[in-house]
């Protein structure tokens, strides 16, 4: 497995589509993004793996969200890249590739993606976008 991902389990799947809904410039109006929330609404999506923003993001272009309270710092959301398993509205098994688009190491990453989606035995790729 890659050193830019880290698998979080290996969930039982029955012919996965993987969908594919990164954040960038690809999703205008945040079009890919509420697709990607309404398909997984009420289905409990898990982490199937994480992936190294350290390496993979510009962090001086995508910087973490500051959460303030009464003035006061009160934590970090660092942007992320994770590979989620559930089911649709039917009851069937999907992935999906959410977070922001990577900026570094594509290669590597799509490298990792593929090893993923083929060890997962995924059926079809989905690629979502929303364009101006």
């Amino acid at each position: 497995m890659s050193s830019l991902v880290e698998r979080v389990l290996r969930p039982e799947l029955t012919d996965p589509v993987l969908l594919v809904a990164m954040e960038g410039w690809i999703d205008s109006g945040m079009g890919v993004a509420n697709a990607a929330a309404a398909l997984m609404n009420g289905s409990s999506p898990q982490v199937v793996a994480t992936f190294d923003t350290d390496r993979l993001l510009d962090h001086r272009a995508r910087r973490p969200v500051m959460h303030i309270v009464n003035g006061l710092i009160t934590g970090l959301t660092w942007p992320t890249i994770q590979l989620l398993a559930g089911t649709d509205s039917h009851g069937r098994d999907i992935l999906l590739l959410v977070g922001a688009e990577p900026d570094f190491e594509w290669r590597g990453f799509t490298d990792a993606v593929v090893g993923l989606v083929t060890d997962l035995d995924c059926r079809m790729v989905v690629s979502l976008g929303a364009y101006p």
